[in-house]
């Protein structure tokens, strides 16, 4: 069961990465303005700002360092064009920024809480509770 646990957290955040690119490539083919699959170095910094405006907390130091490192980046590789592919490799940490900002959100879902009964891992049991719940369930007691 532990491993079933561990599986289902994986693939949450698979889906979260996904469902991330699937934006981002949305948003690629929106700057992308010629349609010919890459965009010039203006074009790419105005992804930057397109993700940067998605982003749930467009104000986190995390999201505004990799936004630097990003615009940098785009910068000093000053190639004629850059391709979805490029866009990727160069904006990976702020990709990575405005991804880890959306799995806070993950915080306020229901949390798995293994038996603490268990004997080993694999014997645990989860059980799938809020923290609003809990303090639900405390209070009428």
């Amino acid at each position: 069961h532990y491993r079933d646990f561990v599986q289902i957290m994986l693939r949450c955040n698979i889906e979260l990465r996904e469902q991330f690119l699937d934006k981002l490539l949305r948003q690629f083919r929106a700057v992308d303005s010629a349609g010919c699959g890459s965009v010039t170095g203006f074009q790419a910094l105005g992804l930057v700002a397109h993700l940067v405006a998605s982003a749930p907390d467009t104000s986190a130091a995390h999201i505004m360092e990799a936004r630097t490192a990003a615009e940098a980046a785009i910068r000093k590789s000053a190639l004629p064009r850059y391709t979805f592919s490029h866009c990727t490799e160069l904006l990976t940490d702020l990709i990575s920024a405005c991804g880890d900002t959306k799995q806070q959100h993950l915080q306020q879902m229901p949390l798995a809480v293994p038996n603490t009964q268990a004997a080993t891992p694999d014997d645990a049991h989860f059980s799938f509770t809020s923290p609003r719940v809990d303090e639900e369930k405390e209070a009428a007691k």
